[in-house]
């Protein structure tokens, strides 16, 4: 006695199909996803503009100020995020990267000591330190 197996429609197999490329589609994602979440594990986020969040008082009706970093602003990337984020919290003023030429200028360099060298040089009256991270506003002696 032989067994006959009953004729599957065009409909059904077409259902099958979508319904395994779902399964495997989903199987993927899911993979994916977990892969993402452990990599955002291993990445912290700093908002580097909360190292600034005292400056805008000692900018009241100031509308640019120069800046000055010892960092490549092109190669270090964590450079260019701080003076984006320094930009964020000081808006309305410009930060003008790279010019010294304006009344306050934002020194900011790898160690403070150099800070306070660069403010000598630049012949600058410190306004504001934040000793943490080498960051100093300085303002033009008259």
């Amino acid at each position: 006695m032989s067994q006959t197996f009953p004729r599957i429609n065009r409909q059904t197999t077409f259902y099958i199909l979508v319904l395994f490329v779902i399964v495997f589609n989903a199987t993927a994602q899911f993979k994916e996803l977990k892969k993402l979440q452990q990599q955002r594990k291993l990445i912290t986020y700093r908002f580097w503009g909360d190292e600034y969040k005292e400056l805008p008082r000692f900018l009241k009706g100031v509308h640019k100020i120069g800046h000055f970093t010892d960092r490549d602003l092109l190669k270090e990337k964590i450079a260019g995020v701080r003076l984006a984020q320094a930009q964020l919290m000081l808006v309305p003023t410009v930060i003008d990267p790279e010019r010294t030429d304006y009344e306050f200028v934002l020194v900011e360099c790898t160690t403070p000591h150099k800070a306070l060298a660069k403010l000598k040089e630049l012949h600058l009256k410190p306004v504001f330190l934040n000793p943490k991270i080498g960051v100093l506003l300085g303002k033009k002696e008259k």
